[in-house]
Parts: C-alpha cells; structure tokens; sequence
C-alpha cells in the first residue's frame, strides 16, 4: 500500500513542473506563472535594457524580453550593446526602436543603425543630445537604407549625415530631421523624391547644416499650409488703403485648404497689375528666403509706389549665406528712395535681430 502510493506519488510529481528557483527557497513564483502576452506587457513599461536584465529571473523571461514590439533605449552608453540586443537571433520584427543618447560620436549610432534597418518595419527615433561647445567634435554617420520604416526622426546633435546613394524607402511616409550637417555626395532632394521614398508624404529639416540644394520631385508629398503669394494678394486687392503692412509667417500645417481656398486659384498675382499708392511701410517677420518669397516681393514693390521701407527678418533657421542670396535676388527690385533692411536673428530664441549690411550699399539694396 506505501509503495503503491509512493509510486503514484511519485508519477505525479515527475509530471509537476519543477519549481523556479525561487520557489525551491521558500517562495511563491507568481512572476513565472505568468503567460508570455502579459509579461510582454509589463516589459514593454521598462527601458529595453532594464527589460533585457530580467531575463536573470528565470529562462521564460530570457525567452520573452525578445518578443518586444518595440525597443527603447533612454540615454544608451553603448552603440555596440544595442546592436547586440537587435542582432539576438530568436528577435522578431520592431515596429518602434527609440534610442536617445548625450553628446555620442559618429561611431555610436553607426553600431547599431545597420541592424536597426534589418528589424525594423515601423518608427525610427534617434535623438543625441549633445551642448553646442561639442558640434566641432562630431563626425559621419551612414544613414543605411530602411527598406521597412514607416516614420523616421532623426536629432543627430550635429553630428554629419551621409545620405544613401542606393535603395528604396519603400515604406517611409514621414522622415524628420533635426541638428543635421549633410555630408556626401547624394544630396537630399535625390534620396526622398518619389523613386526612392514612393510613399513619403510629410519632410520636416530644422536646424540643419550644409544644405545646398534642395530639390525634390515627388508625387505623394503633401502641400501643407497655405499658399504665400495667393492668399496675400487676395487680402492686398481688397485693402488697396493700406499705409503700413506688417506680416508674420507662421507654420500653418495644422490648417487644412477648403473647397474654395485661394490657394487653389490661378497663379494671378504674378500678372495683374495692383496699385498700393498709400503703403509706405511694410514689416515681414520669419521670411524662409524662398523662390516663391522673392517672385512675391518684386511684385510688391512693383505694386506700392510710395513705399519708403521694407523690414524683412528671416527664420532663425536662415542661414547667413542663404539671407545674402536672397538679398541679391532682389537686387534692383526697389526704388531709389525706399529703404530696405534685412535683418537675422542671433540665435532660436529670436530675441535679438542683427542688420545684414551690405558691403557694396550701406544697408540698402
């Protein structure tokens, strides 16, 4: 009878489960009876690298830490430890990897963005914060093609970004990037235009270095805002009284175009004649120093026949050369006796504006 009883006892026990370790010392494993899906969750509230360091906790953690959807890494010390983590042979594909980094080298984000491109089929977010004492320290980076990605964010705290000669972005529909100096051969016009970024809608640049040119063909790019010269002329031609103008440009993303918005009217004002004989004065604020800007502002003073002054100041994202361009670009537009400044702002916070003095003509054009 004991023995029967020992050896049906003893069946079941080889059938049981062996208790985790902390169960053998007298605990109850709560945590390992958990399913795969909830303990997922409570990873996906941790840093990546606090989720990786639960695998200590038993082998079924080992084991799920790699079934994360997303990968987020907050002040990452080591580019070569993230590659390793998104190289782990049993990980699946990312619909978000987040990487934030303080003042890391070129070499830093180069470990890991290749493989980031291999796993990723949804958002990339790279910020590196870095003090502007240290921009001239910064290198390259190789941004790889992501073939996958669907939104791209990059603040690469100046360090250079060398743009790929080769693939497609088949999936990208938006691409963000801030603290950027361009580097290489392959300007950026050429990599989102619509062979390479098909699906690319929305481009944001801020605060960016060593963009010379920017042309971009695409199909799919979304207009957003409305349109400079449509919508100014409109309001002009009903306001032909005006003695003084004064004009702030705001980013108007969020505002959508309705079924009769100007901007979808002819292009008129490059044409028709408007007289303004009353505007002396007119003040321009955040001018972004664009073609349209200087096809606008020719017209203008075609227009006002009287106008003694014109005080343009450009976006703080306005390069100095680029303010000297478009200065030039109005050469000779003007009027002998109407004074014309142009005027930048010293740094983002747009508390002080600094003239741009010609070196040929005093302050005028």
């Amino acid at each position: 009878m004991d023995m029967e009883q020992s050896g049906g006892g003893g069946a079941i026990a080889a059938r049981r489960p062996q208790p985790s370790p902390a169960a053998a010392g007298g605990g109850e494993d709560r945590l390992g009876a958990l399913p795969d899906d909830v303990i997922v969750l409570i990873l996906l509230r941790l840093d990546t690298a606090a989720a990786v360091r639960t695998s200590v906790l038993s082998s079924r953690w080992r084991r799920v830490w790699a079934l994360l959807p997303e990968l987020r890494f907050h002040l990452a010390p080591d580019g070569h430890r993230i590659r390793e983590i998104l190289d782990a042979p049993e990980a699946l594909s990312l619909v978000c990897i987040s990487v934030t980094t303080k003042a890391a080298g070129p070499e830093a984000a180069a470990a890991w963005l290749p493989s980031a491109a291999r796993r990723l089929s949804g958002d990339l977010v790279y910020h590196n914060m870095t003090a502007p004492a240290r921009m001239k320290k910064r290198g390259d980076v190789l941004l790889p093609c992501f073939e996958k990605a669907t939104s791209i964010e990059l603040n690469m705290g100046f360090l250079r970004l060398a743009l790929p000669s080769l693939g497609v972005f088949a999936r990208l529909a938006e691409l963000s990037l801030m603290r950027v100096r361009f580097r290489g051969q392959c300007e950026l016009g050429d990599a989102v235009s619509s062979p390479r970024c098909p699906c690319l809608q929305k481009l944001n640049v801020y605060l960016s270095r060593g963009l010379h040119n920017l042309s971009i063909h695409s199909v799919s790019i979304f207009n957003e805002g409305h349109g400079f010269g449509a919508n100014l002329f409109r309001v002009l031609r009903i306001c032909t009284g005006l003695r003084k103008l004064s004009l702030v440009l705001r980013s108007s993303s969020s505002l959508e175009c309705l079924s009769d918005c100007p901007c979808d009217e002819p292009t008129s004002w490059k044409t028709e004649e408007l007289l303004l004989n009353h505007l002396e004065d007119i003040r321009i604020l955040n001018l972004k120093g664009a073609d349209h800007e200087v096809a606008f502002l020719k017209q203008l003073f075609k227009w006002a026949t009287v106008l003694k002054k014109m005080t343009i100041a450009f976006d703080y994202q306005v390069s100095k050369s680029k303010a000297e361009e478009f200065r030039q670009a109005l050469a000779g537009s003007s009027r002998p006796e109407t004074f014309v400044g142009f005027y930048m702002y010293q740094d983002a916070d747009k508390r002080v504006l600094v003239l741009i003095k010609p070196e040929d003509q005093g302050t005028g054009l």
